[in-house]
């Protein structure tokens, strides 16, 4: 009968605060996860400014050094191997430092896609628990 396929105005209220609690939950999980991949994002970048600004200290910290024993050098060729050691040493330095910081942007990326993959799979599965009922 048509009577059978009625709904009372209750039940569609139920339905619809359902509804509506179950978007908002959704809302505040997704939310939750983006302010999540937000944080970690924001600690590494913390982390890169702290290790650049360390690197960078020492860097002029070296170079006054190296200003320091060429003014007290007694010869061109004592010169010339003080300003080759400062140039090893600062290629090198600086090759470590592009190492270091990719490693941390690698830990920024992973931290920041961390959480929002969590979400993903959890709304993955809502989704598909939901296409099977």
């Amino acid at each position: 009968m048509a009577a059978d396929n009625v709904m009372s105005i209750e039940q569609i209220e139920d339905q619809a605060r359902t509804g509506y609690a179950d978007m908002t939950a959704l809302y505040k999980s997704n939310l939750d996860a983006l302010m999540a991949s937000s944080q970690a994002l924001v600690g590494s970048y913390q982390t890169m400014h702290a290790v650049q600004l360390a690197f960078l200290q020492s860097r002029a910290k070296e170079g006054l050094a190296t200003s320091q024993r060429l003014a007290e050098c007694g010869s061109p060729l004592s010169a010339l191997e003080i300003q080759l050691d400062f140039a090893r040493e600062t290629m090198q330095a600086y090759a470590d430092q592009f190492n270091t910081l990719g490693k941390i942007t690698g830990e920024a990326l992973s931290g920041c896609v961390t959480p929002l993959k969590r979400r993903l799979d959890t709304v993955a599965e809502r989704a598909a628990d939901s296409v099977a009922a």
